[in-house]
């Protein structure tokens, strides 16, 4: 599906994430553009400390990429202006913009650029919400309450405006099918090359229990998962958890400290692709605890 649609040699993939599934999306995206001889480079659009926006390149598999940190993108209203001049700058090396994302209003800026602008989108905001808003306090939940219509009228103009827009999933296809019209709409699945995600050669694995994500997202119900397996210790005291993603905030590492489990659970650092396979077929069990997911790649 990808190859049928046109666009010049240099493309941009903006990102909002250097873990879990929208990385792995990301990467997918820019595997399939390398083998069509496209020039692809990364963009992540990070959450930072000030207004301000700092730039600097970082690794992102085997692409390059450069970060851009501010608060900016993550208000309503801010990430529509006062765009840095580093962000203009560097779009203008390229020739379209493929957004891959999970939710498609951070691309809505790129709408004023004239660039030819792709999207592959996980889900809705108001999806997205739906697993997080009971987290949320009081002044969180009424800015969001605000806010949401506007965010749906951003995700429909970059729903309609887009030259093909990829959704993750059927149900999130029709979501947005439903508010606005675009003909140029296809599903994506993400890829999975069976050459390499198979089982090991043999059956015999240690009592290895793996979890890959974003382990800090308050909807991958890690507690869960830790009170789960300070009951598994009991019957089986040599078993292993593989917490594999983020670096853990300090209520897991208390919760871990707490529960007692800290020689048996191991909080692993986003990995590459292939040592993510190795540790895949090193384990004896993978565990979803998540309350929400859109369509858990990890799983898949």
């Amino acid at each position: 599906m990808v190859s049928k649609v046109q666009f010049k040699r240099r493309v941009l993939l903006l990102t909002t994430s250097e873990f879990g599934g929208i990385r792995s999306m990301t990467i997918d995206m820019a595997g399939a553009l390398t083998r069509l001889r496209y020039d692809v480079s990364i963009a992540i659009l990070k959450k930072g400390n000030t207004f301000s926006m700092s730039k600097r390149e970082i690794p992102y598999d085997t692409y390059p990429a450069v970060s851009f940190s501010s608060l900016r993108q993550y208000y309503i209203l801010f990430n529509t202006l006062f765009w840095d001049k580093h962000w203009k700058e560097h779009c203008k090396q390229f020739h379209a913009v493929i957004a891959v994302c999970g939710t498609p209003h951070i691309a809505y800026p790129l709408l004023s650029y004239g660039l030819p602008l792709f999207i592959w989108s996980a889900v809705t905001m108001e999806e997205d919400l739906k697993g997080r808003y009971y987290e949320f306090g009081y002044l969180k939940k009424l800015a969001y309450s605000l806010a949401l219509p506007y965010i749906k009228y951003q995700e429909r103009k970059v729903y309609k405006n887009s030259k093909h827009f990829w959704a993750l999933s059927n149900y999130t296809l029709r979501s947005f099918k439903a508010s606005t019209k675009n003909e140029h709409t296809s599903t994506l699945l993400p890829p999975i090359d069976l050459d390499l995600f198979k089982p090991a050669s043999t059956e015999e694995r240690e009592p290895i229990i793996i979890f890959t994500g974003r382990y800090n997202d308050t909807r991958k119900n890690i507690p869960r998962l830790l009170g789960a397996f300070r009951k598994v210790l009991d019957l089986h005291p040599n078993a292993i958890l593989k917490l594999i993603g983020d670096e853990a905030e300090p209520r897991i590492v208390y919760l871990i400290k707490r529960l007692n489990i800290g020689r048996r659970v191991q909080l692993i650092k986003s990995q590459p692709r292939e040592k993510l396979i190795d540790q895949y077929q090193n384990a004896q069990v993978f565990v979803i605890p998540s309350n929400q997911e859109g369509l858990c790649i990890s799983g898949i």
